[in-house]
């Protein structure tokens, strides 16, 4: 496997490329969780939509820690702090925002999958209680 040298301006274009294609990853993202979040307060599934919202603004929380540290790893290397701009960022390449969005995604996760579960046995359930007889 061999090592490419990026130099600074094949840097400078990877990392706009990146910057705009994560601008309009949040900007869906996020009317996405605008959207979900409004039919959830309306009642419609309202565990599954919250659920699903949470992963989408962990990933827009995760695509804004990405972001910022590509911007500082390009202001540290246009400064001339390092000659190696990968090596800053594999260094500083966790954020609070990104684990936030992380936590988001794992979470989000978590709640979807119990609402699976919880609807499979309330389903059970109400199945159950349906055919049993009414005493009056």
């Amino acid at each position: 496997m061999s090592v490419e040298t990026l130099t600074q301006a094949q840097f400078h274009e990877h990392a706009r490329q990146w910057e705009t294609t994560t601008l309009k990853t949040e900007v869906l993202l996020a009317c996405g969780a605008v959207v979900l979040s409004i039919l959830g307060l309306a009642g419609i599934l309202p565990n599954d939509l919250a659920a699903i919202t949470v992963i989408a603004l962990g990933v827009v929380l995760g695509c804004q820690g990405t972001n910022v540290v590509l911007r500082y790893t390009e202001l540290l290397y246009e400064a001339g702090a390092t000659p190696n701009p990968r090596a800053m960022e594999v260094g500083r390449g966790i954020t609070a925002e990104f684990l936030g969005g992380l936590a988001g995604v794992v979470l989000g996760d978590l709640g979807a999958v119990t609402n699976c579960a919880n609807d499979t046995d309330v389903s059970s359930r109400d199945h159950l209680w349906r055919d049993a007889p009414i005493d009056e």
